[in-house]
């Protein structure tokens, strides 16, 4: 259980419309995403549910169905850059073939394209790389 939140009004929209948008970015939370949400508008007041309810209505996405990442490895490779660990993954390169590697993160990286990216040090090679996450 977390203490209650002191929203604005703008802030409270901003988490809904937020929410509601980000919802299907990620395999795995977007159960969590809808419970989130239908708890935060059971709070709001009746003016923020007709703000909210028009924005949504009125908005449509252009950027397409975002590419899936699991939220559990975005979480552990922001967990590396943070406490500076290396880490070694699997994964397969832009011809399909598999591959590892051991880096050094950096950053997490996330793009209007909706794709997520990590930017580290790769030990074997002695260069920078930039990989997908999803």
């Amino acid at each position: 259980m977390l203490p209650p939140l002191m929203l604005d009004d703008a802030e409270a929209v901003a988490i809904a419309v937020s929410l509601r948008s980000g919802m299907d970015a990620y395999s795995g939370i977007g159960a969590a995403a809808v419970q989130t949400l239908a708890k935060l508008q059971q709070l709001l007041p009746p003016r923020l549910h007709k703000r909210i309810g028009a924005l949504n209505a009125a908005t449509v996405s252009l950027t397409g169905p975002a590419e899936r990442v699991n939220p559990e490895v975005l979480m552990a490779l922001a967990n590396a850059c943070r406490d500076c660990r290396s880490v070694s993954l699997w994964y397969r390169d832009h011809a399909g073939r598999p591959s590892s590697r051991r880096l050094e993160p950096l950053r997490l990286a996330h793009t209007g394209n909706r794709r997520w990216y990590l930017v580290a040090w790769d030990l074997r090679r002695s260069a920078w790389r930039t990989l997908r996450v999803d």
